[in-house]
């Protein structure tokens, strides 16, 4: 996405909110403009929240912490369990850097879990957290809680592993409610406006955001259609149905 772009969505979408999140299923922290991008977000008095696998956390130290809008910084954590090549170095470099970042939320995330009563799987990372913040059974603590403070600031949040939206899927959930059109909705890079950031392939477009204005998409049939739906629990479009955060939100609910 282009500086000129990202302004252009900006001014046309901050009457409605206070809080831009910059993720769709991206790293926003390989972005070159993201100096740009802070710096346009702070001038229309926005905050951010960032999720990010931390890769490149010590090279943008420096731009987070001097943008005056960065709220949150999610660091999926899990992601360690999926690249055999990081190691001890890559979590050291996330922690020494999250020292430098203060006054910004810090939550920890470890989307991994089988079970939300076994989290076995992330011993090894739980283990160097305990080390590093000088902890005390954080195992047993993510046990019974989801979100464990470590200091101020900064959280550990463990939660079950979700299988993503995939239009080509099998589906498997008719019924549910998701605060897609409600409490969010996300914009991808050509400007195609969908219900929520996990249909980063574009399968439910609602409108361009370069052609119109939010309301118009907001007040499309289509739009009003799948909120309504999912305010009465019921899942109408076909990706939305192979949703598995969709389906764990359900089960957590019950």
């Amino acid at each position: 996405m282009s500086v000129d772009n990202f302004e252009k969505i900006i001014k046309r979408v901050k009457g409605y909110t206070k809080l831009i999140c910059l993720h769709v299923k991206g790293e926003p922290l390989l972005h070159p403009n993201l100096k740009e991008f802070l710096g346009i977000v702070k001038k229309y008095d926005l905050k951010v929240n960032i999720t990010t696998n931390g890769t490149l956390i010590d090279k943008n130290v420096e731009i987070l912490k001097n943008s005056g809008c960065v709220r949150q910084i999610n660091f999926s954590l899990h992601s360690i369990k999926q690249n055999e090549n990081f190691n001890n170095d890559y979590l050291n470099k996330i922690f020494k850097s999250v020292d430098d970042l203060k006054n910004i939320i810090i939550s920890y995330r470890l989307w991994n879990n089988k079970s939300l009563n076994n989290i076995d799987e992330n011993k090894d990372i739980l283990e160097q957290i305990e080390k590093y913040y000088n902890l005390k059974n954080l195992q047993k603590k993510l046990e019974k809680n989801e979100f464990v403070k470590v200091k101020k600031d900064i959280f550990i949040n463990q939660d079950l592993e979700f299988e993503w939206p995939d239009i080509n899927k099998k589906p498997f959930i008719n019924n549910g409610r998701c605060l897609a059109l409600k409490d969010q909705i996300a914009i991808l890079v050509d400007g195609t406006v969908v219900p929520c950031c996990l249909d980063n392939n574009g399968d439910i477009p609602l409108g361009n955001i370069f052609n119109e204005s939010l309301d118009e998409i907001l007040d499309k049939a289509k739009s009003i259609e799948i909120k309504e739906n999912f305010e009465n629990r019921k899942v109408i479009c076909d990706l939305c149905k192979t949703c598995g955060f969709l389906q764990k939100l359900e089960e957590k609910r019950k």
